[in-house]
């Protein structure tokens, strides 16, 4: 497991237990979730799992048609379902049966649900756009974290080509390179007497 498989689990279940607390008050919203871990389920099935930069974006996305754009509330629903949906994939990846993650993340959706329509001050508004912001800087952070990753080993790899380079600097090479310096400054100081 990477780092990258774990930011991703904690970006989906974050993600899911938010979105679902912000669309379980409408059925509307709820139906657009379910069609969105739908579709995320059923492509991880026959695809396989969505990239890390995919579901990050898919999060930035949800939390800002939350925040900035209510009227698109069952897109961004759709975009909780999908982490929904990977939510249970990473499940799967974990080793549980990949009919007992679906029902897992089905059960933590529908406790939500209830949760929200019993408890009204269970996920007052204020602490859900709070949630939401986290969510999309997480989602932000998921997406760019393998390119980072990626980048970092590269630099490594350089780094570490390098280091042979310089062991290999013949002494003659160090010698020049030390003497013309020397006389350089040495003229310097006898043209400026």
């Amino acid at each position: 497991m990477t780092v990258t498989f774990y930011a991703l689990w904690l970006l989906s279940v974050l993600g899911m237990v938010v979105f679902v607390a912000s669309a379980a008050r409408r059925a509307r919203e709820l139906a657009y979730m379910a069609i969105g871990w739908a579709a995320a389920v059923g492509w991880t099935a026959t695809v396989g799992p969505l990239v890390p930069e995919l579901v990050g974006s898919i999060a930035v996305g949800g939390a800002l048609l939350y925040l900035f754009r209510p009227r698109y509330a069952r897109a961004a629903a759709a975009c909780g379902g999908v982490l929904a949906g990977v939510a249970a994939t990473l499940l799967g990846l974990m080793g549980a049966p990949r009919a007992g993650s679906i029902v897992a993340t089905a059960l933590v959706v529908a406790g939500v649900v209830w949760l929200v329509r019993r408890r009204p001050a269970f996920a007052p508004e204020v602490v859900r756009e709070e949630a939401l912001l986290v969510i999309g800087a997480l989602g932000l952070g998921v997406a760019m974290l393998p390119r980072v990753l990626d980048g970092w080993q590269a630099a490594v790899n350089l780094g570490a080509q390098a280091e042979p380079a310089r062991a290999m600097v013949p002494a003659w090479t160090v010698i020049v390179l030390a003497t013309s310096s020397v006389l350089g400054g040495a003229y310097s100081l006898w043209s400026r007497r």
